[in-house]
């Protein structure tokens, strides 16, 4: 991928996780967070670790670190508060 494609792309990629999470706001808005976590995961699962662009990978962990609550749940409750539609997703990820 040329470095324009790539700053493009990433620009994108921020614009689309961007607007899912402000899709996610209302009370009750769980498919938004559904369509956050795969843009994510289809970004993570798209190019093989030896060349994966650092920038892209940089910009997807920090999207993904905007998920506290999945990346972090108690042991006594492993699904703890994670929004509906995206725990099957998570799951399916962790496989």
């Amino acid at each position: 991928m040329c470095s324009s494609a790539k700053g493009g792309f990433v620009s994108f990629m921020e614009k689309c996780i961007d607007e899912t999470w402000e899709r996610s706001i209302p009370n009750g808005a769980f498919e938004p967070y559904n369509q956050n976590l795969t843009i994510i995961l289809d970004i993570l699962t798209a190019f093989p670790l030896e060349s994966f662009p650092p920038v892209l990978l940089q910009k997807t962990a920090n999207a993904l670190q905007k998920w506290p609550l999945i990346s972090a749940p108690t042991s006594a409750n492993p699904l703890r508060q994670k929004p509906h539609g995206v725990r099957d997703q998570w799951n399916s990820a962790l496989r």
